[in-house]
């Protein structure tokens, strides 16, 4: 058992590495804006490429352990970005690969020209002195020429070189070498820099498939990932499981993390590495029995992590020792009994200082570093640097950039300003100020009712707030100049702790029962057992996908687009119509299945001929003869002499290509009589094809079920030309899938679990799929699932009473909603109207012709 459970523990650790690695890396889940995340502080990532190059190249870099690499003079400041392509391609350099009438792979075809792309600012490419006249080049081919010009044509430099023109087709590779090159190295001593001295080591001793910008990137990316998922481990041990899943999730879902997060400047693992080291270490102590020599030892390593995060830069040294000493804070609100210090704030104060000296001893660094004499060194750096953001420099005469700023500025810009998401595609602009002004109000709440977690919240709330804000308290002027700061930070880490604050207290406030099924016993655990029950919320399903295509269409129809809530949650992959179409689908296919094997196939002919015809004859016929001749822009004359009987053919319900004559010329939407009922054909040919594969024997057994009905559906995705009744339409391709996604559900319904952890990982991935596009093959899966969750393990309510309203909403609305229709008319007026007379005439086809009809197949049956 215990082994069993370290396999989880390690495939659990290991997926969320992955996970949080490939959205670091390659932003999967397009958690950054794609122009953030690909161009994000390319400038400060050079001075890491300049060591690297430098010691490459063998230029001398004095004592520096960053700086840039330029060469020639009078360079613009964007050439920096030119050591992306110069560690690529070390001492060589690459046309750019444009193929037209001109230019061949970058090789001119009208003379000794090639061209290269020119480095601009978040474009990476060449300098305008990558190639100075008289130098010489060889190609790939041997031959060596001399540069005599480079020319900047817009966004592109022309490489002039000496004799004759060298031919792309006569060499192996475009790749150009640079003989005798000198290049010049400006020294960044504002840090000491030891993240250039480390990935310079990687880069010069890694294999030949890491020596490339993206392989050093990887590795900051997954020291980042590792570290992460190991602190969030440590959270939910030190306070709750839920915390350090919602630190992992805020920190994944962050658009400024994932865009730092690779980033060889930054290292921002050592952002979250002293706390790592606190956490593990506090609770190994909290595990043993206190002694000298464990806490001599916890405040060695912890000032070891100071030492290496101060080698590497002084960002976030506040709010990294603030969150690091959070284990000291929580022990001073537990009971003397249950604390591990018995002294926690003299505790505290011991293990502060060591990181105090392991900052001072890495400050003493970078002072020799500036000077031959570390004191005069140091004293530079906190005269030139440490004051210079703040109100303290203009007192000791220390330089300013002439920034002018109040806190005031700051709290609207970094408070209120959001321009960006909190987390994943939540907007910051409403979202922070509710983190903020919510979760404090729930402390303060819990606070004043004394709750069981009033003082750990209050202590987290306090001390993440405080740490977040602590940086742009000290470093007020340069978070007015590096406004990226800001918003990182607020990650590390007061966004999650106030996730986590509003969450537990709704979570313990909130009667979850209402949403629990009462009919199923504890022991049902897979769906074959809920299937049996009768009190089901299939008719309360049907009615919401009715009622959100009604919703849904009364945007396009007043003119105003996509509704709030696809725009919002559902695109690109999704619209909440075709998301309640694809529901029907699903629903359609999963009962249809049931009862064509337990009915047989006279019952279901007669079950799926008098559910669709009887209701949606009595449509069309209202439609041609009572809702066209009325509403109609001609007189009876023009409007019969078109022939409005042809739309009595849609009936039939194969096709459905007639509108109605003369009416709804006006509207937004012009002429469109009906724009739901084109899912109906694809209903009847699921009707159909299901029947036919049953009639033939192929849903006798469960093996024959799930051979043709899995056979189907791969059809359907990989050849669905080939699909016979449907191939010829593309529109229901993605009907028959969820249809044929239902199906199969049924047929193993003995074998489908259903739990709360399915239900939530499959919550997730219908979200990940819909948001983000991805795993959509497997959506139907996914967000069928949870629509079964929703009819078996939901709380029962009976709408059945009212009868099963949600076809006549669904063949009413759209025409209903056009009639009400008027100039200047918005979404919701539209909706709102539309809904009382649609509920009207749903009724009304319920009780006079669908129940009816229903009723009468039970007679036919019983004869």
């Amino acid at each position: 058992m215990k082994n069993l459970k370290n396999a989880k523990e390690f495939f659990i650790f290991f997926a969320c590495v992955a996970i949080s690695f490939l959205i670091f890396q390659f932003n999967i889940l397009n958690t950054a804006p794609s122009f953030q995340f690909r161009t994000y502080r390319d400038g400060s990532e050079a001075l890491i490429l300049g060591k690297i190059l430098a010691d490459i190249k063998g230029v001398p870099i004095e004592k520096a352990n960053l700086g840039f690499v330029s060469k020639g003079e009078g360079a613009p400041s964007s050439d920096v970005l030119s050591a992306y392509e110069r560690i690529n391609h070390v001492g060589k350099i690459v046309p750019l690969d444009l193929t037209d009438g001109n230019w061949n792979q970058g090789f001119a075809n009208f003379g000794s020209v090639f061209l290269l792309k020119r480095t601009a600012v978040a474009e990476l490419g060449y300098g305008v002195n990558e190639l100075l006249p008289g130098e010489s080049i060889q190609f790939s081919n041997q031959q060596i020429r001399t540069i005599t010009q480079t020319k900047i044509i817009g966004e592109f430099l022309h490489v002039t070189y000496s004799g004759d023109r060298i031919d792309q087709k006569t060499i192996k590779s475009r790749e150009i070498s640079i003989l005798n090159e000198k290049l010049n190295f400006d020294a960044y001593s504002k840090q000491y820099g030891l993240q250039g001295i480390f990935f310079s080591f990687i880069y010069k001793w890694s294999p030949s498939f890491l020596k490339n910008v993206s392989g050093l990137q990887a590795l900051s990316a997954l020291l980042f990932a590792i570290v992460l998922v190991l602190l969030a481990r440590e959270l939910g041990l030190l306070v709750d499981n839920k915390l350090g899943v919602i630190f992992f999730l805020c920190m994944i879902g962050s658009p400024w993390m994932v865009s730092v997060a690779r980033n060889l400047y930054w290292v921002p693992v050592l952002w979250l590495l002293p706390v790592l080291v606190s956490f593990v270490l506090f609770r190994f102590i909290k595990s043993k029995s206190y002694s000298t020599k464990l806490f001599f030892l916890y405040g060695l390593l912890f000032s070891f992590s100071i030492f290496v995060k101060s080698l590497c830069g002084y960002e976030y040294l506040p709010v990294i020792f603030i969150f690091s000493l959070l284990p000291f804070f929580l022990d001073v609100g537990r009971d003397e009994q249950a604390r591990v210090f018995n002294k926690p704030w003299q505790s505290c104060s011991i293990i502060f200082l060591f990181g105090v000296a392991g900052f001072l001893v890495a400050f003493s660094f970078h002072g020799a570093l500036r000077s031959d004499d570390v004191v005069k060194g140091m004293l530079e750096t906190v005269r030139s640097e440490a004051f210079k953001y703040n109100a303290v420099g203009p007192i000791i005469g220390a330089p300013s950039y002439g920034i002018k700023s109040s806190y005031i500025d700051l709290i609207v810009r970094y408070f209120f300003g959001w321009d960006s998401a909190v987390y994943f595609w939540i907007n910051g602009k409403w979202a922070f100020p509710v983190l903020l002004l919510g979760s404090g109000i729930v402390v303060v709440v819990d606070f004043i009712k004394k709750s069981p977690v009033s003082y750990r919240n209050v202590i987290l709330w306090v001390s993440s707030f405080l740490a977040s804000v602590s940086w742009s308290i000290l470093m007020k002027d340069h978070s007015i100049i590096h406004t990226h700061l800001n918003f990182v930070l607020w990650y590390l880490f007061f966004i999650p702790v106030a996730t986590y604050v509003i969450f537990d207290f709704l979570a313990a406030r909130i009667n979850w029962s209402f949403l629990c099924s009462t009919d199923a016993s504890k022991s049902q655990l897979w769906l074959e057992d809920y299937e049996k029950s009768k009190n089901n919320n299939f008719t309360l399903l049907r009615m919401i996908l009715a009622l959100s295509v009604l919703f849904g269409h009364s945007f396009p129809i007043v003119g105003r687009g996509s509704d709030p809530i696809s725009v919002a949650l559902l695109q690109p992959a999704e619209w909440i119509g075709s998301l309640a179409v694809h529901g029907f689908f699903f629903i359609s296919g999963f009962l249809v299945v049931g009862s064509f094997v337990r009915r047989g196939a006279i019952n279901y002919v007669l079950s799926r001929g008098l559910r669709l015809y009887p209701a949606i004859l009595l449509y069309s016929i209202l439609m041609v003869f009572l809702f066209g001749p009325i509403f109609s822009s001609a007189n009876l004359a023009g409007y019969f002499s078109a022939r409005p009987w042809f739309n009595l053919i849609n009936a039939g319900l194969w096709e459905w290509n007639y509108n109605l004559p003369y009416i709804f010329e006006s509207n937004p939407i012009p002429g469109a009589t009906n724009g739901s009922t084109w899912t109906l054909p694809a209903e009847l040919r699921s009707y159909i094809l299901i029947g036919s594969i049953g009639f033939f024997g192929a849903l006798d057994t469960k093996v024959r079920a799930n051979c043709s009905l899995i056979g189907l559906l791969l059809l359907c995705t990989f050849s669905y030309t080939n699909v016979p009744m449907f191939g010829a339409h593309a529109s229901f391709q993605l009907p028959l899938v969820y249809f044929l996604a239902g199906s199969i559900f049924w047929i193993n319904k003995n074998l489908i679990v259903m739990n709360h952890v399915v239900t939530v990982l499959c919550f997730l991935l219908t979200v990940f799929s819909i948001r983000f596009g991805l795993l959509s093959s497997f959506l139907p899966l996914f967000m069928g699932y949870l629509f079964l969750v929703f009819v078996y393990r939901f709380k029962y309510v009976n709408v059945d009473r009212f009868g099963d309203l949600s076809y006549g909403i669904y063949i009413y609305a759209w025409p209903v909603q056009q009639l009400v229709w008027r100039p200047g008319q918005g979404p919701y007026e539209n909706f709102v109207i539309s809904l009382f007379f649609v509920l009207i005439l749903a009724y009304l086809s319920w009780r006079i012709v669908e129940k009816p009809a229903l009723n009468f197949r039970k007679v036919l049956v019983s004869r």
